[in-house]
């Protein structure tokens, strides 16, 4: 059995301060901006497993967790950060699009 929150995040006594909807808002834009720079670059498995435990897990956050209780995502944050971690390589110098990775040396 699951408790239905699906009207608690339309009601307004609810409602967090205003920093943290800007808090939350702000996170939000800056992760999608991290996520779809380059998208076609980015390894197929992980652009599509986004694409399919995304909406579900936004569809399972409106029916049953709390308003702006952001653990109900947890399964999704490796994701993004998987996906964001070449963009946010780039701030710091390093290019994982450039580099190549020796991968065929067998183990000792």
């Amino acid at each position: 059995m699951m408790e239905n929150h699906f009207y608690d995040h339309f009601s307004s006594a609810l409602v967090p301060s205003p920093k943290l909807i800007l808090g939350y808002v702000s996170y939000l834009i800056l992760m999608i901006i991290a996520v779809r720079t380059r998208w076609k670059e980015k390894p197929v498995f992980l652009r599509e497993a986004l694409s399919i435990l995304a909406p579900l897990m936004f569809v399972l956050y409106l029916l049953g967790s709390y308003p702006f209780e952001i653990r109900t995502f947890y399964e999704i944050y490796p994701l993004l950060i998987l996906l964001a971690s070449p963009i946010l390589g780039r701030l710091i110098g390093l290019d994982f699009f450039k580099e190549q990775f020796n991968c065929s040396s067998s183990l000792p």
